[in-house]
């Protein structure tokens, strides 16, 4: 289990992110997890952008640094084949 770290001088919050590393890497167990994770982490990225463009003010703020941190995790997660 891993938390995504805010760059340093920034609100922006933590992603947690699951390294599926208890799987034991190479296993077909271990590639399935990842896939998984990476399907959580786009369909969360999908979800808070429809959300965050209905929101208004310090909602919207919050809202999208959320939902930039999601689709940097979604982009950066490496799915192991």
């Amino acid at each position: 289990m891993v938390w995504s770290a805010p760059a340093p001088g920034t609100a922006a919050p933590a992603v947690y992110i699951d390294d599926c590393s208890r799987m034991g890497p190479g296993s077909i167990a271990y590639r399935e997890c990842r896939g998984r994770e990476h399907q959580r982490l786009v369909d969360g990225c999908r979800t808070l952008r429809r959300s965050s463009d209905r929101q208004q003010g310090e909602a919207f703020v919050r809202q999208s640094a959320l939902r930039d941190e999601v689709c940097l995790a979604a982009d950066h997660y490496r799915v192991m084949r």
